[in-house]
């Protein structure tokens, strides 16, 4: 998790000298006027296209790492433990679709945040600071999973709350940031029925598997308590 601010400060180093090196061109003189905006106008020019490639490569990270795979990773684990599919690998895939997720998201992230470093049209202070919340709470995310208790201990009940509220939070907030961010592209109504393809087809996996286990919890519930009654007047005296 260090190495990603790491990742981050020195882009935002790299840009701060970029800029020093475009200032240090000024020259005084009647010649220091143009020297500005040649400077000015080469820089635009060569990173024109490698800014909108960096746009497009930022997005596309975003969408999928953050936006597919985490969501992905959370399906997994919620409906192929036990109910309503029972599949013993669950647990590794989760992991495989979290930490992969994170990964190609952040990366994408960072990216962005050096983009803003740049220009501050590239990204909105809205934008901004939903992406910030979003990466914040994805990183309690991760450390709550170095801190899972053991199972001997009592914490487990609370470490599953935090678990999953931080989970929930963070898929929300992608969710939210990325349809901020799509608004603010050139190439906004494209992906913008991508992502709601995305976000439909998950909904239309999650909404039949929820039902299902809601019935598989009810129909248990109500056969521990037939049970458990049955017991109970088992064991009670017969009265005359």
């Amino acid at each position: 998790m260090t190495s990603y601010y790491f990742l981050i400060l020195l882009l935002i180093l790299f840009a701060d000298e970029f800029e020093s090196k475009i200032s240090h061109n000024l020259t005084p003189g009647n010649n220091s006027k143009r020297t500005i905006v040649v400077s000015y106008r080469d820089h635009q020019t060569l990173s024109h296209h490698t800014q909108l490639h960096l746009q497009k490569v930022h997005g596309i990270l975003i969408l999928v790492g953050w936006g597919t795979l985490l969501p992905i990773g959370a399906i997994i684990a919620r409906y192929f433990r036990e109910v309503p599919i029972k599949w013993k690998q669950w647990f590794w895939c989760h992991i495989v679709c979290q930490t992969m997720g994170y990964i190609v998201g952040t990366i994408g992230w960072c990216i962005g945040i050096w983009l803003r470093t740049l220009s501050k049209h590239f990204m909105s202070k809205l934008q901004l600071a939903l992406t910030i919340i979003a990466f914040t709470i994805l990183n309690l995310q991760m450390v709550s999973v170095l801190m899972r208790p053991n199972k001997e201990g009592g914490y487990g009940k609370w470490w599953n709350i935090w678990h999953h509220a931080t989970g929930y939070a963070a898929i929300v907030m992608v969710a939210v940031s990325i349809f901020a961010g799509i608004s603010t592209t050139k190439e906004a109504e494209k992906l913008e029925k991508a992502y709601t393809v995305i976000i439909a087809v998950l909904i239309a996996v999650a909404v039949p598997l929820q039902i299902y286990k809601f019935k598989s919890t009810i129909k248990k519930q109500f056969m521990r308590m037939a049970t458990s009654l049955s017991l109970t007047r088992s064991q009670s005296p017969h009265t005359i």
